[in-house]
C-alpha cells in the first residue's frame, strides 16, 4: 500500500489493520469518510476509535471477533474433570491448573498435552493491558508497553506460565494456538478468527 500511495495509484478502498492507521493518517493518504454514511454508530466506540482523529472517521471495522475459551472434551473426559469446574478468572485459573495438568500428565505422559495455551500478540492482549487504566499506545500513536501499569498487568502470563500448565503455541511446536488445539497438543486454548 505504501508504494502504491508513492506512486498515486492506491485504490479507494483497501483493507487497513487498526495499528497502521497512525502511520497512514500521518502520512495525510486517507480521505474522511461520512459517518452517517458509514453507520459509525452501529459499531462498538472502541472500534471507531480506532479509525478516527479529530472527531474525522477515515476507516470503519471490516470484522470484529472476540475471543472464546475451546476445550478438548475428549481430554477432559479422560482424565475426568468436568468441563464446568474451569473458573472464569484468571485468578482461578493460575490456581486451578496445576491440579489440571498433573492429571493430563498421568493420562497422556509428561510433557505431552499441555493444559492452555496463550497468544503474546499484542492484539490478542489489549483487553488484558488496558486493565486498571493501563496505556499500552500513547496518544501520538506510539507503544508504551514499559509503563508500569501495563507490565503489572502482563504478568498474569508469567504467572500464568510458573504453573507449569500454560505454554504459547510455539513452546509446543505449534505456529499458532488453533493448529495447537487442532493437533490435540493442548485442552485449552483462547481462540478467535
Amino acid at each position: 500500500m505504501q508504494a502504491d500511495f508513492s506512486a498515486r495509484k492506491a485504490p479507494d478502498v483497501f483493507y487497513m489493520d487498526s495499528s497502521l492507521y497512525p502511520w497512514f493518517i500521518s502520512q495525510g493518504v486517507l480521505a474522511q469518510l461520512p459517518k452517517k454514511q458509514m453507520q459509525s454508530t452501529k459499531f462498538y466506540k472502541n472500534l471507531i476509535a480506532a479509525f478516527t482523529s479529530k472527531g474525522k472517521l477515515y476507516g470503519v471495522p471490516k470484522d470484529n471477533s472476540t475471543l472464546g475459551l475451546l476445550i478438548n472434551k475428549d481430554m477432559f473426559k479422560k482424565v475426568g474433570v468436568d468441563p464446568k469446574t474451569i473458573p472464569t478468572s484468571y485468578a482461578g485459573l493460575i490456581k486451578w491448573l496445576p491440579g489440571f495438568q498433573a492429571k493430563l500428565n498421568k493420562a497422556y505422559g509428561k510433557g505431552k498435552v499441555t493444559a492452555m495455551t496463550y497468544d503474546q500478540d499484542m492484539a490478542r492482549n489489549l483487553a488484558i493491558m488496558i486493565a486498571k487504566g493501563g496505556k499500552p499506545v500513547k496518544n501520538n500513536g506510539k507503544a508504551n508497553l514499559a509503563s508500569a501499569q501495563v507490565v503489572k498487568n502482563l504478568g498474569l502470563y508469567k504467572k500464568l506460565v510458573n504453573t507449569g500448565a500454560v505454554a504459547t503455541a510455539k513452546d509446543l511446536g505449534s505456529g499458532d494456538n488453533g493448529t495447537a488445539f487442532g493437533t490435540g497438543k493442548v485442552a485449552m486454548t483462547e481462540e478467535g478468527n
